[in-house]
């Protein structure tokens, strides 16, 4: 099972395939084949000239290879990454958020987005040029655009992205291809195509067998929506998926039931056959609301609490917190590693404070409780550290 293919990728000086067990085999070039040690968590795989992208699993992006123009660096803090394109010489992330960030060289624009993109499900590149297929379905391109390819086609039906030389291919949940391109460059038409990869003279694809795929149920209850990526009707076992969950108006995200557990809502999940998975919502009393402004990721600036219950209140970098008259804390926005998700049977609490993607508490005892990304000791107050005092602000009317 755990040579199954689940992903392939194509450089100009070799190729690249994901396993369902999140390893990568290279071959060729030494810049492809020398994967970094100790990468056994991909769930996405990228390749350009010579350089080539990993997604974690934990929304994280790794490059090696050449890097010329910084085309195999991800830029410093790139988190909640869903998935993964690489060009010629530069490289794509979508974000959990539906926004782009490119990197690399840019001389043609093509690691700019344009100014407003959003809600963006797949991306693609290749060469000096870049796509992305929004939400409607609607095809946007930028960068040195090949003239066979619309700049603003439309593909309802497609969830997924694959460039080439002149060349954008749009793919179906079924695995159907709408094909875009100078024709004597078009793939052929492939029955159950799970994954393709297209190159300069060669291309490679993975066709799955009927008995070899199944299809999941993901659904969310009734307060809030659930999307999967990549969406597709079938599956691989051992493939990953992300989920994530959001809550409507009103509600707050509860937990997941089913072949998920946990209280995040932005997870991943491998895959089996059976799979199934529900997000539960709750209603919330929104007779007082939290009034928020700027970015929205993750419901951080409209998602209501009783502000009756609220003594103080705190922002991070995408998450927020607030402390309850009870002593206790509530969080809600961003919980990728768990910074809006405060320990449990955490109480007694007179203030808190939120990082970029931590929190901290403070207890009447004087001592810190801290929880979310600790990757620099951020979340581990110092030995010994007690006395600590700060100000309760009382909510009053």
């Amino acid at each position: 099972m755990d040579a199954v293919a689940v992903a392939v990728a194509q450089s100009l000086g070799g190729h690249l395939a994901l396993r369902a067990d999140g390893t990568i085999v290279g071959w060729g070039s030494p810049d492809i084949a020398n994967v970094p040690a100790g990468l056994k968590d991909a769930v996405a795989i990228a390749a350009g000239n010579f350089h080539c992208l990993a997604l974690r699993a934990d929304g994280t992006v790794v490059g090696w290879g050449n890097n010329a123009s910084g085309r195999a660096t991800p830029p410093t803090g790139l988190t909640d990454v869903v998935a993964i394109a690489a060009g010629s010489t530069h490289s794509l992330a979508l974000r959990a958020d539906g926004t782009v960030v490119g990197w690399g060289n840019d001389t043609s624009g093509q690691a700019t987005p344009p100014e407003g993109l959003a809600e963006v499900k797949a991306i693609a590149a290749d060469g000096p040029y870049s796509a992305a297929l929004l939400a409607d379905g609607t095809l946007q391109v930028w960068g040195l655009r090949p003239e066979y390819i619309p700049a603003d086609a439309v593909v309802p039906d497609a969830v997924d992205l694959v460039a080439g030389p002149d060349v954008l291919v749009a793919v179906t949940g079924d695995g159907e291809m709408y094909r875009f391109g100078r024709p004597d460059n078009l793939p052929p038409s492939l029955t159950g195509l799970r994954a393709l990869a297209l190159g300069h003279g060669r291309s490679l694809a993975v066709v799955g067998e009927p008995q070899n795929t199944f299809p999941i149920s993901v659904q969310a209850a009734a307060g809030g929506t659930v999307t999967v990526q990549p969406q597709k009707s079938l599956y691989f076992p051992g493939e990953s998926v992300w989920l994530d969950a959001r809550a409507s108006h009103g509600y707050l995200f509860l937990k997941w039931t089913g072949d998920v557990a946990g209280t995040r809502g932005l997870v991943t999940a491998t895959l089996s056959p059976g799979f199934a998975a529900m997000a539960q919502f709750e209603p919330i009393d929104v007779d007082a609301e939290l009034v928020g402004w700027g970015s929205n990721d993750f419901g951080v600036s409209r998602l209501p609490i009783d502000m009756a219950e609220v003594a103080a209140i705190a922002a991070g970098g995408g998450h927020n917190l607030a402390l309850l008259n009870d002593g206790t804390v509530f969080g809600w926005g961003m919980d990728w590693i768990g910074q809006a998700t405060p320990p449990s049977g955490l109480a007694e609490v007179t203030a808190i404070a939120g990082g970029s993607r931590h929190s901290l508490a403070l207890r009447a005892d004087g001592t810190v409780a801290g929880w979310g990304d600790d990757s620099s000791g951020q979340a581990t107050a110092p030995a010994g550290l007690a006395d600590v005092t700060g100000h309760r602000r009382r909510h009053h009317s």
